[in-house]
């Protein structure tokens, strides 16, 4: 019960750190909402309205990738940036952990 009154007293204190956190959180969340939009929009719209070859596999392919659980996606484009992969330049001065 400790735990879950300093949670309470640190959100409804105001506390400057952890606003900015959520505020941080919140605007990262908004530009991949909005760049995903951006995207996935007009994407929808012509597979929706429009009538072409491939449509329906697709729509398919698409449909089956929402079955999939978040966690093995996240782990599945873990792997394929992790430093076994080598799809990343370890020697990249910005990739490296210090």
């Amino acid at each position: 019960m400790n735990i879950l009154n300093a949670t309470f007293n640190l959100i409804s204190s105001g506390d400057a750190t952890l606003w900015s956190i959520v505020f941080l959180s919140l605007r990262i969340s908004l530009s991949a909402t909005l760049i995903a939009a951006f995207f996935a929009i007009p994407i929808g719209t012509s597979l929706a309205m429009g009538r072409f070859t491939g449509r329906k596999v697709i729509i398919m392919f698409s449909s089956s990738l929402m079955a999939l659980p978040p966690v093995v996606v996240g782990l599945a484009i873990y792997l394929l940036l992790s430093d076994q992969a080598h799809l990343v330049n370890t020697d990249c001065y910005l990739l490296q952990l210090q």
